[in-house]
């Protein structure tokens, strides 16, 4: 990744109490992730660093927008996105496999990378269906136009489906006699 080096952060010389860290996101953040569905975006990034003798806890607070394709009329709209999350840096010997929220280092480790779990908590962050907001009336911001035409096309093809439905259950009916 190009800009890993932007987000990452030496805590080793830091001393223990709070830190606070700000990073943007944009295109080229996610640009770097090749298998990333988040094309565009415009996110500010607030990291509380909290250094104890022995691990550190850093909260995440990401807010902006991310744009996303929705899933009614395919054009693309801003997302408004916000994202709260903690982790738990843990300093060990033995580093075992992380778990959801705990992040194993070995003692001697004085800085971290944070751009791969910023990438995963945008993207845990995106609902599963993604829809146009509505406006102050209630009505829905979707592309009438492009809504029309799917409905126009599935409109069509149930008219074939149901007409070749209709001649197979004549066949049935007469071979039944």
């Amino acid at each position: 990744m190009k800009q890993s080096g932007k987000y990452t952060i030496a805590f080793g010389g830091l001393r223990a109490g709070v830190h606070e860290f700000d990073f943007a996101m944009d295109d080229c953040f996610f640009a770097d992730f090749e298998q990333s569905e988040i094309k565009k975006a415009v996110l500010n990034v607030t990291l509380e660093l909290n250094k104890k003798t022995g691990m550190l806890i850093l909260d995440f607070h990401i807010l902006g927008t991310v744009v996303v394709q929705c899933d009614l009329c395919l054009e693309e709209f801003d997302m408004p996105t916000e994202v709260r999350q903690r982790l738990y840096v843990k300093f060990t010997e033995h580093p075992g496999e992380e778990e959801e929220d705990i992040i194993y280092m070995y003692p001697l480790e004085n800085e971290i990378n944070i751009s791969h779990y910023l990438y995963e908590f945008i993207h845990l962050a995106l609902p599963m269906k993604r829809i146009h907001p509505r406006n102050e009336a209630g009505e829905s911001l979707c592309n009438r136009e492009m809504l029309l035409n799917i409905a126009q096309f599935s409109g069509k093809k149930g008219q074939q489906d149901k007409g070749q439905w209709n001649g197979l259950e004549k066949a049935l009916h007469n071979n039944n006699k």
